[in-house]
């Protein structure tokens, strides 16, 4: 079911590679490998009870994807983009989002519109930067994906003072 976000994961890796011109080629972000679309150690389907849930990337920083929909129009698909970088950890931040809803059936989380969207998969993207000492361009790949992704995907959340 994953297939039904793939056109923004298309989207997200477009402006990762745009991202990417600002880097030597050693040094450049992967994109998320389509390949691996029905994977489920590589995207996380949250349709398990909350103690089966296994986070993607659970202990590296980078930048992660939490893919939904409006519960009044399952056709319309929205997506968070978030960084884990310094003190977190991907599945550190996906927890903490997530938690609210471990007793319930569907994991929920609000969109800067106020309203409220079902939730069905998260991926982490691991920058593979940890060895490197270059977590800070999470947060530069987080604002720079939200900036050039609104136009053309429905996002819950935005940058800043959600601009």
């Amino acid at each position: 079911m994953i297939a039904e976000y793939k056109n923004m994961i298309e989207i997200v890796n477009k402006n990762i590679s745009k991202f990417n011109e600002f880097f030597i080629p050693e040094k450049q972000v992967p994109t998320i490998d389509l390949s691996r679309i029905n994977d489920n150690e590589y995207f996380t389907e949250l349709n398990v009870p909350w103690l089966e849930l296994v986070f993607p990337n659970a202990p590296k920083k980078g930048v992660y994807f939490i893919f939904g929909y409006d519960p009044e129009d399952r056709a319309s698909k929205v997506m968070y983009i978030g960084k884990a970088s310094f003190s977190s950890s991907i599945g550190g931040r996906l927890y903490a989002h997530l938690l609210k809803d471990k007793d319930n059936p569907n994991f929920t989380m609000n969109g800067i519109n106020g309203r409220a969207y079902n939730l069905e998969y998260v991926f982490g993207l691991d920058l593979e930067f940890d060895d490197m000492g270059m977590e800070i361009f999470a947060s530069a790949l987080e604002e720079f994906l939200i900036l050039n992704v609104k136009n053309e995907i429905l996002l819950l959340n935005g940058t800043g003072n959600y601009d």
